[in-house]
């Protein structure tokens, strides 16, 4: 794949509950927002960076905004991130804030992620049954006294 352009059709036709997406160097971090309207049914997304070809895009604010009002992931179960980038207030932290149904989360090789991600995850998932984490990067915040 060369493109983001089938992203964005399968985000259109909000069918998909179940989503894979494994080494497609035109994919970044931040192009998960290109589900739209799709991630309202997604149950299951398994998104793993190349390692061997990282393609840094820039998405804007006004990107980040847009998936934070308007992109639902109440239904999501699963979700499985490896190889990723995730930098707060972007597309990949706001969805440990809003995936209420998560029962199985797995992270692997993953940057940037910060304790209190993780906290408000556990806090927000009532049907959390289980957290695999391998080979983290986690940014520690302390909140002062």
């Amino acid at each position: 794949m060369s493109s983001v352009e089938w992203l964005e059709y399968l985000g259109k036709l909000e069918m998909l509950e179940d989503l894979s997406i494994k080494h497609c160097r035109a994919i970044g971090e931040g192009d998960v927002v290109k589900l739209g309207p799709s991630l309202k049914k997604l149950k299951r997304l398994q998104f793993e960076v190349d390692a061997n070809y990282r393609y840094m895009k820039v998405h804007d604010q006004i990107t980040t905004d847009q998936w934070k009002k308007c992109v639902p992931c109440d239904r999501l179960e699963e979700l499985s991130l490896l190889i990723c980038l995730i930098s707060p207030d972007g597309v990949l932290s706001c969805v440990f804030g809003r995936c209420k149904a998560l029962k199985r989360l797995h992270l692997d090789i993953c940057f940037g992620v910060r304790d209190c991600d993780i906290v408000r995850l556990a806090q927000r998932s009532s049907n959390l049954k289980s957290i695999s984490l391998g080979s983290l990067q986690i940014t520690l915040f302390f909140s002062p006294i």
